[in-house]
């Protein structure tokens, strides 16, 4: 039972990784932009380092714990803790800061 928690364990944070680095390329590379320049810009690294943070914070903990209902919570936080900054933190942060 210990070698299936591990598996679903990393196969669950290696989804939530490529989620995260989708997310990356889709907030610096701007598609409609003829000539391809990237959009870098200090709110959209600072979102991705604390996501990263927060994955390994949460990663760590779960492998620490090794129980069932950890690995579930954990993600479940962790994934409407990323769209409740998506959706509210983002555009105040733009509004605030961009006018």
């Amino acid at each position: 039972m210990k070698n299936v928690y591990l598996f679903a364990v990393h196969v669950i944070n290696l989804l939530i990784l490529g989620a995260i680095g989708f997310l990356g390329i889709a907030m610096f590379v701007d598609i409609s932009a003829p000539d391809g320049t990237t959009t870098f810009n200090p709110i959209d690294i600072g979102l991705l380092i604390f996501y990263l943070i927060i994955w390994v914070v949460s990663y760590s903990y779960q492998l620490r714990h090794r129980k069932w209902v950890v690995l579930l919570v954990s993600n479940l936080l962790y994934i409407v803790m990323v769209i409740v900054l998506l959706v509210t933190l983002m555009p105040l942060l733009y509004r605030v800061f961009y006018f």
